[in-house]
């Protein structure tokens, strides 16, 4: 039997509210499967879904969301240069393509910081800006980051601004414990990810396996069509974003 495989869905541009939704109903698919190995492997995705809504609930509401929302946009410009950059790599202008990769040569210096708490993340961006402020104004026009990487440094001082006035309070610990909670529950969801689809292959090839295959593929058939529609929600927050920016732009024209 043909077994399908689990479909891909970015889960680090769900919202924390979304995530947590997500996990609670993946979970909820998982929560009568006979194979105790699979319950076993859902019990860890469980128990991070448990601590993640705990800390959410408990967390200072106002200013926690406000140093949130300045993180992502902060993440946001991270991640808007990166892909720049890479796509920039194959540009067919050759100027721009040259550009591109004397930029990755020292933007790949550091990794992507965008997961790791907050005090290590900002002192490894500190440390990028300083290091790409050093490539010439006219190089970073070509190609064509320049307005990325001022709103990396722009976006970068805001946080920092934020953080400063707050070192002290519970909501920097409750902010970057949310951080750690998110990731957390974000790499146990990709373990599941990964037990299902070797579930899904062993149930296919190994004859032992043959009792369980219209469990596995029930499993997989619920969590695809749940991923199904996450995925449908951030393509038309992407279609909605897209729809503003063309707003805009007519506007300016």
């Amino acid at each position: 039997m043909k077994m399908n495989m689990i479909q891909e869905l970015d889960i680090a541009k769900l919202k924390n509210d979304e995530l947590l939704e997500f996990c609670q109903k993946v979970c909820s698919v998982l929560n009568n499967v006979n194979s105790e190995t699979a319950q076993k492997s859902c019990r860890t995705l469980v128990a991070a879904t448990e601590d993640f809504a705990k800390v959410l609930d408990e967390s200072p509401t106002m200013i926690s969301l406000e140093i949130q929302a300045v993180d992502e946009s902060v993440d946001q410009a991270w991640r808007g240069m990166d892909s720049e950059l890479d796509n920039n790599l194959d540009h067919p202008n050759a100027k721009i393509r040259e550009a591109a990769v004397a930029v990755q040569k020292v933007w790949q210096t550091y990794s992507d910081p965008t997961d790791l708490p907050y005090e290590e993340e900002y002192s490894r961006i500190k440390s990028l800006i300083a290091i790409i402020s050093k490539i010439p104004g006219d190089v970073m026009v070509t190609a064509r980051v320049d307005e990325w990487f001022e709103a990396l440094k722009n976006r970068y001082d805001k946080f920092m601004t934020l953080w400063g006035e707050k070192t002290a309070t519970d909501t920097q610990r409750f902010a970057n414990q949310i951080k750690r909670m998110r990731a957390e529950l974000e790499n146990k969801y990709t373990e599941l990810a990964a037990f299902v689809d070797g579930w899904s292959k062993y149930a296919e090839i190994d004859e032992k396996f043959n009792a369980i295959d219209d469990e596995v593929a029930n499993v997989v058939k619920h969590l695809n069509d749940l991923i199904g529609e996450y995925n449908g929600r951030l393509r038309d927050r992407r279609q909605n974003v897209s729809k503003c920016i063309d707003d805009i732009l007519k506007d300016l024209i």
